[in-house]
């Protein structure tokens, strides 16, 4: 109540300042008063000694003035009380309200926290759900890293025997491919000896056959117009060194380190017919052999 009064203490003023007022102008027209008295107190005495009852009016004024003051006591307190009742009731009205909005906010903080309560409720649900789910999830993830690491060892295991598997085929086209060759090369070779099988039997049939056998050192006429001279001969490698002399062509034909069964093939310019000579048997002094020359 004091702190209420306190806090609403400029409205208190204006009894104050009229009470205040009040007796200033008191205070003025008894200074007046007074002076008026000082100064025309000697000529006014014989006067004022010639007014009659003046103790008495002077009593009523004083008395006057007691009633007009007493009034305004009243009237300040009067309205102080006024005051007090109208604030008594402002607070009454503020104390009310204040506690009608305290229920309602309590009603409203209880509400709330119902809801908080139920919402708390609903999350705390959704939390072990989710718990749940996410227990689940890792389980399926565990199961489904199992299943693929299974799987990425059946890969490995697959991709190794593939790769196994593609040696094998590797060695197998390496050793086919190695057999075709042997065989492109015996059948090149068989080839090649059926080839000169044949050239020979044809040779034979239209050629003529001179066999021979020179001495180391000496020189033979195998036919007409063709001579042969041995100069050295390599038995270990069946090889001869020697010449061939050619008539009409007055050509040599030097043989350097020249292998038996390899033919030494010429040709005249009598009549443009191939002839050939092949060694067959290189000795230390000797080498045998055949001319052949067309039909």
């Amino acid at each position: 109540m004091r702190r209420f009064l306190s806090e609403h203490a400029p409205d208190d003023e204006t009894p104050r300042r009229s009470r205040l007022a009040l007796w200033s102008i008191i205070g003025i027209l008894a200074s007046a008063v007074v002076g008026l008295y000082v100064l025309t107190f000697q000529e006014h005495v014989p006067r004022l000694a010639q007014i009659p009852n003046l103790g008495q009016l002077v009593n009523l004024v004083g008395a006057r003035v007691e009633a007009v003051e007493a009034k305004l006591r009243r009237w300040d307190q009067e309205r102080i009380e006024s005051r007090l009742a109208t604030v008594e009731a402002g607070l009454e009205r503020s104390s009310k309200e204040s506690a009608r909005q305290a229920k309602n906010a309590g009603t409203a903080v209880a509400r709330l926290g119902a809801q908080m309560g139920g919402r708390a409720a609903g999350a705390e649900s959704r939390l072990a759900q989710l718990e749940s789910e996410a227990a689940d999830a890792g389980a399926r993830l565990e199961r489904v890293q199992g299943e693929m690491a299974r799987v990425r060892g059946e890969v490995a295991q697959q991709q190794a025997r593939m790769e196994s598997a593609e040696r094998n085929q590797l060695a197998d086209k390496n050793l086919a491919d190695e057999r075709i060759s042997g065989l492109r090369a015996e059948l090149r070779h068989e080839t090649g000896d059926r080839r000169q099988s044949i050239a020979r039997i044809d040779r034979s049939l239209s050629t003529r056959r001179i066999d021979f056998e020179v001495t180391r050192g000496r020189s033979t006429q195998l036919a007409e117009g063709i001579s042969l001279g041995i100069t050295g001969t390599d038995v270990r490698h069946r090889r001869v060194n020697g010449w061939m002399w050619i008539m009409p062509d007055r050509k040599t034909v030097w043989l350097r380190e020249h292998g038996a069964l390899q033919p030494v093939v010429f040709y005249s310019s009598a009549d443009g017919k191939r002839r050939e000579v092949v060694f067959t048997h290189v000795t230390e002094s000797a080498v045998v052999g055949y001319l052949l020359l067309p039909a």
